[in-house]
């Protein structure tokens, strides 16, 4: 599946200072049809993680935000087979407040198949600020039959869930890594990915789920 992050990178070095930043990727998750109402149906999350210092600020005192506006398109075969259009604000009144994650998570259900994504995203406190446009095409592929692996997500960090959100996820508070960009003093490398389709393949028999992490020149990383 090709890399969303990777081109936005590229993108953001080559913007003037004054564009929108913002951090983007996602990941193909599936839901299996004994937990989605007897159908089997892949879904897509994306992941933004704004740079607060590139939106405007708007309000005053100690009601100062930020904010942007997400538009995602996915078409199959040049029709729309998901659209989502959403706002995220963040307090940005003190140091404190400028320092947080300005996260934001959006799903969207799709099929199986070749798939064009279409992202753009806005600023809410400048609307004549030019928008962050995005394209990228994927491929997705999910089993509905026999066991296998949703993609993989890096982690930036997690916490045990005390109110349930967007990045909940089993019990936990799962905030994504938006970088596939590691470096050798990181003392831990934190991955979330889905098995599926477990019990079908293997019965109530316990399993083994083995891994290993490789380096760009295909070596295994050792110590993780």
């Amino acid at each position: 599946m090709k890399k969303l992050f990777l081109f936005l990178f590229l993108s953001l070095l080559m913007s003037p200072i004054w564009a929108l930043r913002c951090f983007t990727d996602y990941r193909v998750f599936h839901l299996p049809a004994s937990i989605n109402e007897g159908k089997d149906e892949p879904y897509i999350e994306f992941y933004f993680d704004l740079d607060g210092y590139s939106f405007t600020t708007t309000g005053e005192g100690n009601e100062k935000t930020i904010g942007a506006e997400f538009l995602i398109t996915i078409s199959k075969d040049q029709k729309i087979i998901g659209y989502k259009k959403f706002k995220a604000s963040y307090p940005w009144t003190n140091e404190t407040q400028q320092k947080q994650q300005c996260m934001a998570i959006e799903r969207i259900p799709v099929s199986n198949g070749n798939l064009e994504i279409d992202i753009e995203i806005s600023d809410l406190g400048n609307v004549n600020l030019t928008a962050q446009k995005l394209h990228d095409e994927i491929q997705v592929i999910n089993l509905d039959k026999g066991a296998f692996i949703s993609d993989i997500n890096w982690i930036k960090a997690y916490s045990v869930t005390t109110e349930p959100n967007g990045f909940s996820k089993s019990g936990y508070d799962i905030f994504p890594l938006l970088s596939d960009t590691r470096y050798d003093e990181e003392e831990k490398m934190d991955f979330y990915c889905e098995v599926y389709n477990t019990d079908l393949y293997f019965g109530a028999d316990p399993f083994i789920v083995q891994y290993q992490i490789l380096d760009k020149n295909l070596q295994v990383v050792q110590g993780f």
